[in-house]
């Protein structure tokens, strides 16, 4: 009668056993595989890093470039610098060039933001999402005899495509994180994860600083394995402080959260005014040398300086240029036969 009772016991457990805990047990056993294999050579990832995207693009070109393409997926990129200076606007552009698609040079994707300062705004992404929907389709018609079918999202589509979370005190953004892999493993098309800011939950004042430190390593272990199984990128928003020089005499500003958070991520991004002109300094990096680019912040997002973005087209417009530019093909064709025609004779 007894072992019938703990049968039944046993069975109710196990049919208790939700699909959350399902899906993380998945993962840890997922991941131990992978800590008990052989292991991946350097050749298999010098291939797996030269085939796709493994990118995510700013639309400032010149940051691309010393990023040798973006912000690159599996890796945890810092992005500092003074109020104002256009963190937050940097991290909305990257979450509406996620939903570029695959035959334009993006990942096609979608995002996560983490919002610890209050800082999202609605009406700004709604902006820029429209501002790429037009950049995207004028490429197309400049291209339209090689992208014939190619797939352009819409601005409903890009803003449906972000997830948006708000978190208020550093517990509840070491528990999201911890819980990241259970909405991850329904949606693996996420290729970004923004934290803007890490610093703010950590500015409070700790009685034990040992708290702290312990309390930001577990956390960014979390996402680089997170990052690195899910092939994404993560970006990450740090404010800066006054630091005093030994003698009391020099003042600089330096990344928030202290040195061993200097050593955690992978891309460190410095962000900072010289004469009235926002600069971008690759200040860390595994791969580049160290060196600064400006770049400038405009209605339409992250640009160059001096770059001159087409305004919105309507759809008569779109159809006039169409005809205009397929009139010029015919014109430039017809031009061409002459002059061959003139050559034979």
């Amino acid at each position: 009668m007894d072992e019938d009772i703990n049968k039944d016991i046993d069975n109710n457990s196990n049919n208790n056993i939700n699909e959350d805990e399902i899906i993380f047990n998945s993962y840890i056993n997922n991941y131990n595989n992978y800590l008990n294999n052989n292991g991946i050579s350097a050749l298999d990832l010098l291939i797996q890093d030269r085939d796709g995207n493994n990118n995510i693009i700013t639309f400032c070109s010149e940051i691309d470039r010393i990023l040798n393409g973006g912000i690159p997926l599996k890796k945890i990129t810092e992005i500092c610098g003074v109020p104002g200076i256009g963190k937050t606007n940097m991290a909305f552009q990257l979450l509406v060039n996620t939903s570029i698609p695959f035959d334009l040079g993006g990942v096609q994707g979608k995002a996560i933001y983490i919002d610890t300062e209050g800082s999202y705004s609605c009406q700004r992404v709604r902006e820029m999402a429209t501002h790429l929907v037009d950049h995207l389709e004028c490429v197309l018609l400049k291209n339209q005899t090689t992208q014939t079918s190619v797939y352009i999202p819409t601005v409903e589509t890009i803003l449906n495509s972000i997830y948006y979370y708000r978190v208020y005190h550093y517990i509840e953004i070491i528990s999201l994180i911890h819980q990241l892999p259970l909405f991850l493993e329904k949606n693996k098309d996420v290729k970004l994860i923004v934290v803007d800011s890490i610093t703010y939950p950590f500015r409070c004042d700790f009685k034990d600083m040992g708290l702290r430190t312990r309390s930001l390593l577990s956390l960014a272990q979390n996402l680089m394995n997170i990052a690195t199984r899910y092939n994404l990128a993560v970006v990450v928003m740090n404010q800066v402080t006054t630091k005093i020089s030994p003698n009391q005499k020099e003042s600089i500003l330096v990344p928030y959260l202290g040195e061993s958070w200097t050593h955690i991520c992978t891309y460190r991004m410095v962000l900072f005014w010289k004469q009235k002109q926002r600069f971008c300094h690759l200040y860390k990096s595994p791969s580049f040398k160290s060196c600064f680019t400006p770049f400038d912040i405009v209605e339409y997002g992250i640009r160059d300086i001096g770059f001159n973005h087409p305004p919105p087209l309507n759809p008569e417009d779109r159809e006039k240029q169409k005809e205009q530019e397929v009139q010029e093909k015919r014109n430039n064709n017809k031009n061409n036969d002459e002059i061959e025609m003139y050559i034979e004779k």
